[in-house]
């Protein structure tokens, strides 16, 4: 009896330790699958120390929690800037502070002047996404897709919520509101005096982001990165 109760402890004991090496090898976030890219996109608005938006892609090496991995920040200031826009990239380590993910952006000496010495976002595991507040003011950074081309036909209801009809595929979205150039597809339409449900006709650079219903099931929004052209 007494060598089966050793062996048993022992399983217990093996089984402990594998749970603890499985903790600390998850990789960030922990929606993150093996199947997904090495690195992971993600796409908002975020402000530099004088105030001024940032049209930012964030790009980050899947690594361990708690691991530094290197990050790539393509940056657009918006509304845009004649010869300005912000390209670098760094070290970034992921923390579990309490109930929260945080993001540690460590920032390159000749690019702290306009950011500081560290962005810290938080990472939301439920809307998959990363924030940032500046001045009681909370800024999105949403994982996206890849990019994509795509043209049809988009239709403003209620003042606010632009539905999209892709012309080649012949489906029907919604776009996500305030994220990307959601403001400008708006002043764009409202340019023309159009009819009730009239549509307009816009091809620019895409993506998909995912925003979950009330019941949690993930619902996919289109966002327009680039407006390329409209009628």
């Amino acid at each position: 009896m007494r060598p089966f109760i050793f062996i048993s402890l022992l399983s217990v004991a093996v089984m402990s330790c594998n749970q603890r090496r499985t903790e600390s090898n998850e990789k960030f976030p922990a929606k993150f699958v093996e199947s997904e890219p090495e690195k992971v996109e993600f796409e908002g608005l975020v402000p530099t120390i004088d105030g001024n938006l940032v049209q930012l892609n964030l790009s980050l090496t899947q690594s361990p929690i708690g691991i530094q991995a290197r990050y790539d920040w393509w940056g657009l200031y918006h509304p845009k800037r004649k010869g300005l826009g912000t390209v670098f990239s760094g070290n970034y380590e992921t923390r579990h502070d309490g109930p929260d993910f945080t993001v540690h952006l460590e920032i390159p000496e000749s690019r702290r002047d306009e950011i500081g010495d560290e962005l810290i976002l938080t990472y939301n595991t439920t809307l998959d996404k990363l924030t940032f507040t500046f001045e009681n003011k909370q800024y999105d950074l949403f994982k996206r897709s890849a990019l994509f081309t795509s043209e049809g036909y988009a239709t403003l209801y209620q003042d606010s919520l632009f539905e999209f009809f892709e012309k080649n595929t012949r489906e029907k979205c919604d776009v996500a509101m305030h994220t990307g150039m959601y403001n400008k597809l708006k002043e764009l339409y409202l340019a023309k005096n159009r009819e009730p449900h009239e549509g307009m006709y816009v091809r620019g650079l895409c993506y998909w982001i995912n925003i979950p219903n009330e019941d949690q099931t993930d619902r996919r929004f289109l966002v327009f990165k680039n407006i390329v052209a409209s009628e």
